[in-house]
């Protein structure tokens, strides 16, 4: 698995950025979650600390590693939540189970993800809610080319694609776009959708 290498550097690798943005989106975003909640691609756990106390978590994450830590930050945090290694393209879970899924920073990197998409329509109960922070494809001309020239590298590397409309990937999935709003840096934004 691509991020298990990286697992031990992760967090402080992306701590400059957190602190500065991610932890403000991150929390924008718990501002829409409610009920049972699946976080895909749970990582090394950077959401445990700001969910709602009144929430049911399951998270799942493919990385040993990074599951690995997100393991340790719960138990730390005091937080029972259902940790499972798995990818989001073929989820072990029903469906119609959860009122809530939650993916920050991980359809840039999933394999398949049209299929993940379409196995979180599944997961949701109807009328649930899908809330991303993810990093997109660019509308500035210039920018957009540079992403797609660093791309080829970071899919070799981490699996990572900065080249994405995932907006449009969530509507070809079957969910209908409740809000796609560009949060800063001219990439990242914040992305619902209901089943």
């Amino acid at each position: 698995m691509a991020y298990d290498w990286v697992a031990a550097l992760y967090d402080p690798l992306i701590r400059p950025l957190e602190k500065r943005y991610l932890v403000p989106w991150r929390q924008e975003l718990m501002r829409h979650v409610h009920g049972t909640v699946l976080e895909v691609g749970i990582g090394t756990g950077a959401n445990l600390g700001l969910y709602p106390a009144t929430i049911a978590l399951t998270g799942i994450e493919p990385s040993s590693g990074m599951l690995e830590h997100a393991r340790q930050k719960a138990h730390r945090l005091g937080l029972s939540v259902d940790l499972r290694q798995e990818g989001v393209e073929r989820l072990d879970l029903p469906s119609d189970r959860f009122d809530t899924v939650v993916s920050t920073l991980v359809f840039c990197a999933v394999r398949d993800p049209l299929a993940g998409l379409s196995e979180v329509r599944r997961v949701l109960k109807p009328g649930g809610t899908l809330v991303m922070l993810e990093h997109t494809r660019s509308c500035r001309y210039c920018l957009n080319l540079l992403l797609r020239a660093v791309t080829p590298a970071t899919a070799a590397l981490f699996g990572e694609h900065f080249d994405r409309a995932t907006a449009d990937t969530v509507q070809e999935a079957g969910l209908t776009l409740v809000e796609n709003r560009l949060l800063g840096l001219e990439i990242f934004h914040l992305i619902r959708a209901t089943k």
